[in-house]
């Protein structure tokens, strides 16, 4: 059976093209930032709008947001991916996710120190500081993709911005 939008009223039908329209760029920088090439992350993106579609009437708007809900597609289809190339997951940063924030200007050794100190945070706290920082996701919206309470979202966070600035600022005791 061949999907389309066809299967869904008008009012489903202009829900998902906004939706598409707002996220789906963000969708492919999270998708790009697990490692994968650019055939992939298109495929994976299209796959993820997709299972959106075919289960839009699934989606409850109880306070969760549609973003909360496409990112944790998003991160099945990834991780799915991974699972189909037994590939190891790769979730280091790169250079260019660092200047992201262009209005924050770096010295090229403060930036370094800070790859060092991000790659020393457990992997938990790697992934709320992405999520908070790079793809700019609210603590609710942080709380529904890993299914803990915007308050535990916060809190966690916060833990992880600590630890990142007690490492940053150890880097050189460290070398």
């Amino acid at each position: 059976m061949e999907l389309t939008l066809y299967h869904l009223s008008n009012e489903q039908r202009d829900f998902v093209k906004n939706q598409y329209i707002h996220y789906y760029d963000k969708i492919c920088q999270f998708i790009r930032s697990k490692g994968l090439n650019n055939d992939e992350v298109e495929q994976i993106a299209s796959d993820v709008f997709m299972k959106a579609i075919e289960n839009l009437s699934t989606f409850q708007d109880r306070g969760n947001s549609f973003g909360s809900w496409i990112y944790k597609i998003a991160s099945n289809e990834v991780s799915q991916t991974f699972r189909n190339h037994k590939k190891l997951r790769f979730d280091e940063l790169t250079e260019n996710e660092l200047f992201i924030e262009e209005t924050i200007s770096l010295s090229i050794e403060m930036s370094q120190d800070l790859v060092k100190a991000l790659k020393r945070l457990s992997e938990k706290q790697l992934v709320i500081i992405k999520l908070r920082y790079f793809q700019k996701l609210s603590f609710k919206e942080i709380g529904m993709y890993l299914s803990i309470s915007e308050s535990n979202a916060k809190v966690k966070c916060f833990r992880a911005l600590e630890k990142l600035r007690f490492i940053f600022f150890s880097i050189d005791q460290l070398n």
